[in-house]
């Protein structure tokens, strides 16, 4: 009786009509993905966009790419899957989708510190904005991403449960309070500080910087990066404002939301990402471009 009980409040916390929402979420994500696999094409083939930069914006793809595939598999199992109600299956679902939906986020970290190096140290330590060191970040990267998501597999507050996604239910509230910290929460803070501190070292030094040309046009490129990182990363963060919402709040319609929201916002971002490197965007643009003139046909009159 009270294992009955507990049961159906455990299903009633997260009820959401996946016969709406999921076919949203999944076109979504596919639509997300296909954007971040142009990129990343664009990126790995076209010499122009073999920078530091770009370098990152890639890195943020491909944890895009692994997000989104994660995302669609997740509404796979729950929509025509429902034979395998095995916990441990659940769990390793969980694990995945936390691991890359932090992995995206910390990847913003790693574009942050990137800015403080070129901005705020590049004219002392020329080597620390090299390939190399931009390599090892996205090591450590990834490192952290795998290690922070671990309490999703090394604990059982992940199960199976009826028609919900696997997600930590809100009667595990630590660790739900955990994963708003560390997937959300932190990494926001950390990122927004270090913004903070590179746009003030900039305002501190725009009244020192030469008045040769050079000088200036760095400058500004670096300004312009800096601007569109933190426009890209706000998108992408109001994905997870309506799932903040519903852990404090436990409306159910907020819940529907924030499961579109999160999908939702990665693809905005990717189109931001497009529109605006004006660089990506030109590059890309030949390429569709090129491809559409070779396959038009030619006559020959007789």
């Amino acid at each position: 009786m009270n294992s009955t009980i507990i049961t159906t409040t455990i299903y009633s916390y997260e009820i959401a009509n996946y016969s709406i929402v999921a076919p949203i979420s999944i076109t979504l994500a596919i639509l997300a993905l296909i954007s971040s696999i142009l990129i990343v094409v664009t990126l790995v083939f076209h010499r122009r966009m073999h920078t530091v930069s770009h370098l990152l914006i890639g890195n943020t793809c491909v944890w895009t790419i692994f997000c989104c595939a994660i995302q669609v598999n997740n509404f796979i199992y729950l929509l025509f899957i429902e034979w395998d109600t095995s916990n441990i299956s659940c769990r390793w679902r969980g694990y995945f989708a936390y691991m890359t939906l932090s992995g995206v986020t910390y990847s913003y970290i790693v574009q942050a510190i990137s800015r403080l190096f070129f901005i705020v140290l590049a004219t002392k330590y020329r080597w620390i904005v090299s390939f190399k060191i931009h390599f090892i970040l996205i090591g450590i990267q990834w490192i952290v991403v795998t290690v922070v998501a671990l309490p999703a597999i090394m604990t059982t507050d992940i199960f199976f449960r009826p028609l919900s996604l696997c997600w930590v239910p809100r009667i595990n509230m630590v660790h739900v309070y955990y994963s708003v910290l560390a997937y959300y929460c932190l990494p926001t803070v950390l990122i927004f500080v270090i913004y903070a501190y590179v746009y003030r070292r900039v305002r501190l030094s725009s009244a020192q910087v030469s008045e040769r040309t050079g000088g200036r046009q760095q400058q500004n490129r670096d300004l312009k990066i800096f601007r569109n990182l933190i426009v890209l990363f706000t998108i992408y963060l109001s994905g997870g404002t309506p799932a903040t919402i519903y852990i404090f709040s436990g409306i159910n319609i907020i819940y529907s939301f924030g499961v579109i929201f999160v999908p939702f916002s990665i693809f905005i971002e990717k189109l931001g990402t497009f529109f605006l490197d004006r660089e990506l965007f030109n590059v890309t643009k030949t390429v569709i471009y090129r491809k559409r003139t070779r396959v038009v046909p030619t006559t020959t009159a007789r």
